[in-house]
């Protein structure tokens, strides 16, 4: 967990709740898009509501976003998950028009429309921080999370976020315990179960816990497949040596 001192080195050192008002009205970004064209793409990781936002604004599968080009998938905390793919010398997000302004903007992910905002993650909940010297908007006017956000119902939003964060942990345990092989499986897994699979925007909030339900009951499967494996490789490998034991141990009865 970070320290308070931690904190103030690239925050302003306070938690912020959605209720919260902070220093966030970029007046439209005054025609500033540097944020969108910095080398921030493998930052950029997309989680299962933003692949759900995109597709459905671009009328492209995942698949398509793949090789269109749009994202790429790549490693994050030791787990394959997608992420946005900046294009060309600045290295821009391929969303941008030739205006310099987002096409994509009422769905744009999650963490474009935190920016500058971050979330930190504690015991028992989320809570919001602002980074500073990040946007290059200045002086930026008070404006309310929640608005800056917009996204609603936002309670729900950020319930999912949570639960979302628990399960990658989660996600990461189960594959530093996991065999190779298995590991491969899980990060195919969680691909095809949540981002390759189709999303209903007006269900996404009950589809998501039934999908992570599904998850969890299928790494109990391969689990249970990989330790049998294992298990028979190990009997094809030792088999011998415990017959000689076994009769070894007979005769001295």
């Amino acid at each position: 967990m970070l320290r308070y001192e931690e904190l103030r080195e690239f925050t302003d050192g306070k938690r912020y709740k959605a209720s919260d008002m902070a220093g966030l009205d970029t007046h439209g970004c005054a025609g500033c898009s540097r944020c969108c064209e910095s080398d921030m793409g493998s930052s950029l990781v997309l989680d299962p509501r933003d692949i759900c936002c995109l597709t459905r604004a671009t009328g492209k599968s995942f698949d398509e976003l793949l090789t269109g080009f749009y994202i790429e998938l790549g490693l994050t905390d030791g787990l394959i998950l997608p992420h946005m793919k900046m294009d060309g010398e600045k290295r821009g997000c391929r969303f941008l028009d030739e205006h310099k302004r987002c096409s994509i903007h009422e769905a744009r992910p999650g963490i474009c429309r935190l920016f500058p905002l971050g979330r930190l993650y504690e015991e028992g909940g989320m809570c919001y921080i602002l980074q500073k010297d990040e946007c290059a908007v200045q002086p930026r006017g008070p404006l309310l999370i929640r608005d800056w956000i917009g996204i609603e119902p936002l309670e729900e939003y950020e319930a999912y976020i949570l639960k979302w964060h628990r399960f990658l942990g989660l996600q990461k345990k189960r594959l530093a315990k996991a065999s190779e092989e298995l590991q491969k499986e899980l990060q195919k897994d969680l691909l095809r179960i949540f981002y390759l699979r189709g999303w209903q925007e007006e269900t996404f909030f009950q589809e998501i816990s039934e999908r992570m339900r599904e998850a969890s009951a299928e790494f109990r499967r391969l689990t249970e497949e990989d330790s049998a494996r294992r298990h028979e490789k190990w009997m094809e490998e030792n088999g011998e040596t415990l017959k000689k034991i076994a009769a070894e141990a007979d005769r001295q009865e």
